[in-house]
């Protein structure tokens, strides 16, 4: 079996929802992401097979693979596909181009994800009869069917703090010190060679988000007591994109082994639907 490596890697920064990046549309995002990854790998863009690039919430957008691969600029006959793991689904699309490669399917492949809560679009269910006098309703999301449960996250927070008896406060003294060591990474630049800055332009002119707004270094355990208890997918505070929060970490974790010199790295998370999914990569 031949061996599959990832040759370079970038990301945007991760923007807090209705933030600095919520007048930039999703698949913009994305285009700057896969754009940027391509130029550091020195790759000739003919030689890409494929682009795997996921997407959730996005649904005015068919196909968010193939719509970030022409933004990016890639060639019309670079064909692109959109993979939905829920949350999972950029490390999904990662794992499935190792296994394309390693098979001798493709030999080059870009995969990612993005996502934008803050242009997330609203969708409605269909009227069931003609003429019908009611408004149509809006579209309540599933992930699987109701004999399963279909908890919120929320909920399943909830469910997890009881069986495993986490408490308020335990959970508060942890999101503290996630805070404060992202501040910390913030501050000695460790992220400042992954991102790739994002020009958002509007009437009166534009500005450049070149850091990662989710860090919130005043972070207490006094304050984020007075908060009332939310769910944020157990990213704290690195902040949860959905579809592009594997293809994040990942990006976090080829750095991060660079400047510590190390071999092995270990990216794991859950999903939706009850799933979680895992990768390992070696350097």
């Amino acid at each position: 079996m031949r061996e599959a490596v990832i040759v370079a890697a970038a990301r945007t920064p991760v923007g807090r929802c209705r933030g600095a990046l919520a007048p930039v549309p999703v698949e913009e995002l994305g285009a700057i992401a896969c754009k940027e990854a391509v130029k550091r790998s020195g790759v000739d863009l003919k030689e890409i097979d494929e682009v795997i690039f996921s997407n959730l919430m996005g649904h005015n957008i068919n196909n968010m693979g193939r719509m970030v691969a022409l933004q990016a600029g890639l060639p019309m006959t670079v064909p692109g596909i959109s993979l939905d793991r829920q949350c999972g689904a950029s490390l999904t699309g990662f794992a499935y181009a190792s296994m394309a490669i390693q098979t001798g399917f493709a030999d080059v492949i870009v995969a990612g994800g993005v996502e934008s809560d803050s242009r997330r679009t609203y969708t409605m269910d269909k009227p069931t009869a003609p003429y019908q006098v009611m408004p149509p309703q809006w579209s309540n999301i599933v992930t699987c069917p109701p004999e399963f449960g279909q908890d919120s996250m929320v909920e399943t927070a909830d469910n997890l703090a009881e069986k495993y008896g986490l408490t308020r406060e335990e959970c508060d003294a942890f999101a503290e010190e996630s805070h404060k060591r992202a501040a910390a990474a913030q501050k000695a630049g460790y992220f400042d060679s992954q991102i790739v800055p994002v020009e958002v332009k509007e009437r009166e002119g534009s500005y450049i988000v070149d850091k990662d707004e989710c860090v919130r270094p005043d972070s207490t355990v006094e304050t984020l007591g007075k908060l009332r208890t939310v769910q944020n997918g157990g990213a704290i505070a690195l902040g949860h994109p959905l579809a592009g929060t594997g293809a994040v970490l990942l990006t976090k974790m080829l750095y991060e082994l660079k400047r510590r010199d190390l071999s092995t790295g270990l990216v794991t998370f859950c999903c939706g639907g009850g799933m979680g999914v895992s990768v390992v990569i070696e350097r």
